[in-house]
């Protein structure tokens, strides 16, 4: 596959743009079920609607992010790598704070951790930049 620019995208973008549209995914229903509840109680709390409003529009921006990953925008790749290493961070962070918890944020640390790594491959850097592959290597 080629992105915007004419050169071919590495499989490793495309499953780090599946990811972000699984996690969009998992926003926007979120979302709306948490808004779904908070209409049916008499008096929906302003948390609820923030949270439902909040996790829609997260949502909708990796959304953006994961078409801008298999356009090939380097500023996608950027936000990603940002958001992945705050995520690393904090799973980290929270498995220090609260031991009993790594089994619960083991998964998605490893995910953030791939997503960083897959990230700085030299043919994804390529394709991020615009660069044409690599010839192979002559007699």
């Amino acid at each position: 596959m080629t992105g915007a620019l004419g050169v071919h995208r590495p499989a490793s973008v495309v499953v780090i743009a599946v990811l972000a549209f699984v996690a969009a995914a998992l926003d926007l229903l979120v979302g709306g079920l948490v808004l779904a509840a908070g209409m049916i109680s008499a008096a929906p709390s302003a948390f609820e609607v923030t949270l439902g409003i909040g996790a829609i529009i997260v949502g909708v921006a990796i959304i953006v992010v994961g078409v801008g990953l298999l356009r090939g925008n380097p500023v996608a790749r950027v936000v990603t790598i940002v958001i992945e290493s705050l995520s690393v961070v904090a799973s980290i962070l929270l498995i220090v704070l609260a031991p009993s918890s790594v089994g619960n944020v083991l998964p998605g640390l490893l995910i953030a951790l791939l997503v960083v790594l897959l990230l700085f491959r030299p043919d994804v850097v390529r394709y991020f930049r615009g660069l044409a592959e690599d010839p192979p290597a002559g007699p």
